[in-house]
């Protein structure tokens, strides 16, 4: 999600779907993750091999 977009007031609940959806799929399917070994959350579950994650 934008910065711009985090600072926008939403009135109703209906009007949050469309920003949280997009916030889920960049946070699980775009945006590489540290203890993942830079890998997305997806990505991770897509592979068969055993991955080591950084604790």
């Amino acid at each position: 999600m934008r910065a711009s977009s985090l600072s926008k007031c939403f009135n109703t609940s209906i009007e949050l779907e469309l920003p949280i959806k997009e916030s889920v799929e960049i946070y699980n399917n775009k945006r590489p993750h540290l203890s993942l070994n830079r890998l997305t959350p997806n990505d991770v579950h897509k592979k068969p091999s055993r991955i080591s994650l950084r604790l």
